[in-house]
């Protein structure tokens, strides 16, 4: 039986939407999926993702370190699920 506080090491995902601890080989566990789905979210509002960057491997270290550029014309909801779903501590 699975569970929830068990880590995988397997590096998998779209890097535009791969969570801090993926990319650090940390292991990770389904938290991980809150940090990506919140990427999803911050594409389909602002109409990219928030951390894209043409070289790679400056977008994974964004990832890790930077915080999430909230646009000013998002909601006070919106940067409040944002906020939320960028947790890089799980």
């Amino acid at each position: 039986m699975y569970s929830s506080s068990q880590k995988t090491y397997s590096l998998c995902g779209t890097p535009e939407y791969i969570a801090p601890e993926v990319i650090k080989g940390t292991g990770y566990t389904q938290a991980a999926d809150w940090f990506s789905f919140g990427s999803l979210i911050y594409d389909m509002l602002t109409g990219r993702p928030p951390f894209l960057n043409n070289n790679k491997s400056v977008m994974l270290k964004n990832i890790v370190t930077k915080s999430v550029p909230l646009p000013y014309y998002l909601s006070d909801k919106a940067k409040s699920l944002l906020n939320g779903l960028f947790n890089r501590n799980p």
